[in-house]
């Protein structure tokens, strides 16, 4: 486990060296979630930041709505994902929109300036963490 808590006590992290890794080499991660309607299982390809055990996303909203894929895993109030060929669980927090401004960073250093500035500029972008990873 990644992250462990106990109700009502600070949490403490130990980190996984080869997680870190791991998720420090990928380009990009495959979110697993199940159709809210469907109940049909996905995998969505997604990019990604990674900082303090934590992965950060910035999902496109279409029309003012979450994507499926993010309203997916809200729904599920569970985000599973591969890094490489490691099945990883994370509890997905939707955070405020002033977090697109740190978000872009992790972004920008992993996969350069221009693809940020073709895919994560506009309206529409919905900041998010996956926390409490833990290796299944």
């Amino acid at each position: 486990m990644l992250y462990g808590s106990i109700p009502g006590v600070a949490r403490l992290r130990v980190m996984d060296a080869s997680l870190d890794e791991a998720l420090g080499r990928l380009d990009l991660i495959y979110v697993q979630h199940r159709g809210r309607l469907t109940g049909a299982e996905y995998s969505t390809e997604v990019a990604f930041g990674y900082e303090d055990g934590n992965v950060y996303l910035l999902a496109h909203g279409i029309d003012g709505r979450r994507p499926d894929w993010l309203a997916n895993i809200v729904h599920a109030d569970e985000a599973r994902f591969y890094a490489g060929t490691r099945l990883i669980r994370g509890a997905p927090e939707l955070l405020s929109a002033d977090w697109y401004e740190r978000i872009l960073p992790m972004l920008r250093s992993r996969y350069g300036g221009d693809m940020v500035r073709r895919w994560y500029t506009g309206a529409g972008l919905i900041p998010l963490r996956l926390a409490d990873l833990e290796v299944l």
